[in-house]
């Protein structure tokens, strides 16, 4: 079954108003549990039950990444992740929240599957999720790129759910965590915990999501039961973003540009346009 835009529904205006002040904003319901449901069942055709089935792909999946199990375009490859990814509610949606009237393309889609260090399958997928911005790590030249961050089934604060440093997309452009030299985004700007104070602990139900602002601080802890978290993560950008020329942050991306030249709009199939 194909549901398209059935099952996902609109922002709401007191939402678009929460995300601009804070930088993130919780989505509850925002996909139907039907829809949630087969997603959940059409992941675990890709990764097991146990999220860890899946062999990673070099060039595609994030193969050295220790946060979570990674399986990266699934939207290109199953029509119900597409027409979920690519609808074109999920688009207006991304525009309103970008606020600005400009079309909207999709930039990635992956599932990020945290296991449990209770599953007692593998020990690679088990890491927290280190407080990072996603600005720095991606090849754009303006802000207005979000992410979606959709709960297949249920995540409680236990299972590594994520959390934000509200108010801290108004920082500006951090750095990559991956130049910090080991330490973590607080002990390089200690300043941040008074000034952003962090989100409470979220519990998301089979189809909440939470969107967050390329900018405010995220991360995620370790997920500490015997179950994996399960997430669909799409990210949008705003379609007159051009390419600055500089390399993915991202070992699954970087690949994509080699179609892209410098300080023009991104184009093609890789990433298509979503609204209108």
């Amino acid at each position: 079954m194909i549901h398209g835009d059935i099952g996902v529904r609109e922002v709401r205006d007191s939402e678009v108003v929460f995300y601009k002040q804070n930088g993130w904003v919780k989505l509850e319901g925002l996909i139907s549990n039907e829809l949630a449901g087969d997603l959940l069942a059409r992941a675990h055709q890709r990764m097991g039950d146990s999220g860890a089935a899946h062999k990673l792909r070099p060039g595609r999946d994030l193969v050295n990444n220790t946060a979570w199990q990674d399986y990266h375009n699934i939207a290109e490859e199953d029509e119900v992740f597409g027409a979920l990814a690519f609808g074109k509610v999920m688009g207006r949606n991304a525009q309103r929240l970008m606020a600005r009237d400009v079309p909207v393309r999709a930039y990635s889609n992956l599932l990020a599957v945290k296991l449990g260090t209770k599953q007692g399958t593998t020990t690679h997928g088990t890491a927290k999720t280190d407080f990072h911005q996603d600005f720095c790590s991606v090849p754009l030249d303006r802000v207005g790129f979000l992410t979606f961050w959709i709960a297949l089934d249920e995540v409680t604060p236990e299972m590594g759910a994520m959390r934000f440093y509200t108010g801290s997309h108004r920082l500006g452009s951090l750095g990559r965590i991956k130049w910090f030299e080991g330490r973590e985004m607080i002990d390089v700007y200690p300043e941040l915990g008074s000034e952003c104070p962090l989100s409470p602990s979220l519990h998301y139900r089979p189809g909440d999501a939470t969107v967050h602002h390329s900018l405010v601080v995220h991360g995620a802890p370790q997920n500490q039961t015997n179950r994996p978290r399960w997430p669909f993560i799409v990210s949008y950008f705003p379609a007159d973003t051009k390419y600055t020329g500089g390399s993915s942050g991202s070992e699954a991306h970087q690949d994509d540009e080699h179609a892209l030249r410098v300080g023009e709009p991104y184009s093609g199939p890789r990433f298509p346009q979503v609204c209108p």
